[in-house]
């Protein structure tokens, strides 16, 4: 039986029914389905070569009388082409060659060729067919029964023999039945069923058709004296009672989904899944590859899940296991110590310590990374100026800073942010922030989370800590958009434009009339709960006011936007906005790509690389020049 269901064998004596044959003599090799992508040629149809049809009832055994195949078996290549069922005489054709003793393999259905040296159902084994018998069959398929004898020897060669059978039949078994032993005799002793008949928990399955092809299958010892007898043994221990009555298609697309994943596309998941590929980037990849590899046939081989596994729980199960190998468990002692090992081995290859692993107070376990290119940044003046903090970003700016430090906790909480900042200083050592050491920068923007702040306050007490414009006025719009604030939706825009311009005004006299007046403004007048919230973020005009940076070197950033667009090259550059199975991944992700990115960045800008991190909107256009140039050149005039 091949890719198709069709069956290959040599017949003995004829039965009454044509479609029948009994055991008399040994089989030839089936034909599998040629694999996808795989051209066939077509041979012509041989008419007096050696060991053609009308020579083959004449090689014959001189004591048994039995047909016996020639050694140039290339006859039997030709009557197996495709070319040969597209006859019309097709039925007369295979009465000869069952006549003949020559093997037959009629699908008229089906467009792929059938190959003599097709190793379908013996594989490598030597194997006898003892009874065959062609059945009804509605599907795209040929139906029938057969009894085989194979020379299979162990167990091991029935499961891998099982195996190869599901690939070349197109049909994947499933254990139904396994018995004990029986005595010393019987090895093994199973029976398998299609795998469209489930069992009645899972009636509903969209695979179940309540199948009733099956497979028994008995392995006889063969060790010691026998007293059988079987004509097969010792030679063909292994009894197959084959009955290919499929009530489905085996070669449409809702078939083929549901078989089982090659070992080739599992092996291919496996590395992508090693070399730090998410299920659906891994599933990506490999489709590529597949269209590339088959280009037209790609819609067929698509829908076959032993090339593309397209099944999301198969792949994630797949993932897990690949990572639990490499890196532990998700939580718990295993993911600990697959941590430490990270760590030690990262600071062994970068000769220093560059990798802190601590505990936090509730047990969870606390990273700080610092990295040779970090250190080195930590070296530069710049570092002791001005600083960003941040753990999440959504947005982007044309070019990003260069981090610091990293980070890695469970937690957001003050106290876990401020021990990582300690653990920070102790690995940066004296010469971090441009030798200010545990002083930390000069400033240091945030947006307004309290965490963050107030651990920065415990770490860096000498430090100025500013809020970011763009958090302040978006946390206010927000405010007013929300139920407490009461505010009705024609008001919001007066009430926001009245904390806009108190933010961007050049005086720090003008914030302070600005809020005067805002207080007696008739739309924030009628608002008591903006008057309060208003109250509350004057009081700490000093740390988002415009007008108050005026003696800070903050070179014109009042934003944390390079803490933003750094988090956002994290996400979509190093982790390809998924998440990583658990920590110990996480940092080797960080200490592994990052660095490498960062570095073809700063290599970019070295060599005048501007096109390969300027984006267009971030630049003048030509029109917006000229009407700058035009203007200063009719003030001149004017003057």
């Amino acid at each position: 039986m091949d890719h198709f269901g069709r069956t290959s064998m040599v017949f003995g004596e004829e039965d009454e029914n044509a479609n029948v044959a009994t055991c008399s003599y040994a089989a030839t090799t089936a034909s599998p389905h040629p694999s996808p992508g795989t051209e066939t040629e077509a041979l012509p149809w041989p008419d007096s070569a050696p060991g053609s049809l009308e020579n083959i009832a004449d090689c014959q055994d001189a004591n048994s009388g039995t047909p016996v195949l020639p050694e140039n078996q290339e006859w039997f290549e030709d009557v197996t082409d495709t070319a040969l069922w597209e006859d019309t005489n097709c039925d007369r054709i295979k009465s000869v060659l069952i006549e003949r003793g020559a093997a037959v393999f009629l699908n008229r259905r089906s467009n792929y060729p059938a190959s003599a040296r097709d190793r379908t159902i013996g594989g490598e084994f030597r194997y006898h067919v003892c009874q065959y018998e062609e059945v009804v069959s509605l599907g795209d398929h040929t139906g029938f029964e057969a009894t085989l004898r194979l020379d299979v020897h162990t167990v091991e060669q029935v499961k891998e023999w099982v195996q190869k059978l599901k690939g070349s039949s197109g049909v994947t078994w499933r254990v139904d039945v396994t018995r004990p032993r029986l005595g010393k005799r019987v090895l093994f002793k199973a029976s398998y069923k299609c795998q469209h008949r489930v069992n009645p928990r899972a009636a509903k399955s969209s695979k179940n058709t309540c199948c009733q092809a099956k497979m028994h299958t008995t392995l006889k010892s063969t060790r010691g004296e026998m007293k059988t007898e079987d004509p097969h043994m010792p030679d063909l221990p292994f009894k197959v009672i084959l009955i290919n009555r499929h009530n489905h298609n085996l070669f449409v697309a809702d078939a083929i989904r549901h078989r089982d994943v090659g070992e080739k596309a599992n092996n291919i998941l496996t590395g992508l899944f090693e070399i730090g590929h998410t299920p659906t980037s891994a599933l990506a990849v490999l489709k590529h590859d597949l269209q590339m590899e088959y280009g037209q046939r790609y819609v067929y081989v698509s829908a076959n899940r032993e090339f593309a596994p397209t099944c999301l729980m198969y792949r994630s199960g797949l993932f897990h296991k690949v990572c639990r190998e490499e890196y532990g468990t998700q939580t718990g002692p295993t993911m600990l110590a697959a941590l430490k090992l990270q760590v030690e081995i990262y600071n062994n290859k970068c000769n220093d310590t560059c990798a802190l692993l601590g505990t936090t107070s509730q047990g969870a376990p606390l990273v700080v990374v610092c990295s040779p290119l970090m250190k080195k940044v930590h070296q530069l003046k710049h570092s002791g100026e001005l600083c960003f903090i941040d753990s999440s970003g959504r947005t982007a700016g044309c070019a990003g800073g260069l981090p610091l430090g990293i980070l890695l906790c469970q937690s957001e909480d003050e106290q876990t942010i401020a021990q990582g900042l300690e653990q920070l200083k102790q690995v940066v050592g004296e010469k971090g922030f441009a030798g200010r050491g545990h002083e930390g920068p000069q400033l240091v923007i945030t947006d307004d989370c309290r965490a963050e702040r107030g651990a920065l306050r415990k770490a860096f007490p000498k430090a100025t800590l500013l809020l970011c414009s763009f958090h302040l006025l978006q946390a206010v719009w927000r405010w007013l958009w929300s139920k407490e604030s009461g505010v009705t939706h024609g008001d919001r825009p007066a009430l926001f434009a009245i904390v806009k311009e108190m933010l961007y005004c050049q005086e720090i006299g003008s914030v302070d009339r600005l809020y005067s007046e805002a207080r007696g403004h008739p739309v924030a007048a009628s608002y008591e709960k903006f008057l309060r919230y208003l109250d509350r973020l004057y009081a700490r005009r000093e740390c988002w006011a415009l007008s108050y940076r005026g003696s800070f070197l903050t070179r014109g950033n009042n934003t944390n936007n390079f803490a933003e667009a750094a988090m956002r090259v994290l996400k979509d550059k190093i982790l390809q906005r998924t998440k990583a199975f658990n920590l110990p991944q996480l940092f080797d992700l960080l200490t592994s790509r990052l660095e490498t990115y960062y570095e073809a960045r700063i290599v970019d800008v070295a060599l005048g690389r501007w096109e390969s991190f300027q984006r267009a909107k971030f630049l003048p256009k030509m029109a917006t020049l000229q009407h700058r140039i035009f203007s200063r050149l009719r003030t001149r005039s004017l003057w």
